[in-house]
């Protein structure tokens, strides 16, 4: 499981439209979060649908994080009406209308990560 890999070139990791309902199997917060050791970005859609996904249970993943020097939580807004199915890339999960936007401050805080 990538949580355990102790590799020096991975300086951080980024958890996008997660999966956090914890009555789901894998479901982030129900893993073994202690174990990172790296900052973290947890990036959601307020809107996300997805019954697995909601933005209101990824604090959850925060509180998993305990080792991680840096963890920041990202519930973004905004984005065009949604054209796919519930959960899939061009729905809010995959930050339709506002691709850019999530890419730009994906990449900003994975330069300089702060929470």
């Amino acid at each position: 499981m990538a949580i355990h890999v102790n590799d020096p070139a991975i300086a951080g990791r980024g958890l996008t439209s997660s999966v956090v309902r914890r009555s789901t199997p894998g479901a982030v917060p129900t893993l073994d979060l202690q174990a990172i050791q790296v900052p973290v970005l947890v990036y959601h859609h307020a809107r996300n649908g997805c019954k697995h996904c909601q933005a209101s249970d990824t604090p959850a993943i925060l509180r998993g994080l305990a080792r991680a020097p840096v963890k920041k939580l990202m519930v973004v807004h905004g984005g065009t009406y949604p054209v796919g199915d519930e959960g899939a890339d061009q729905d809010w999960p995959g930050f339709i209308g506002i691709e850019q936007e999530a890419i730009a401050q994906i990449t900003a805080w994975i330069q300089t990560p702060a929470p």
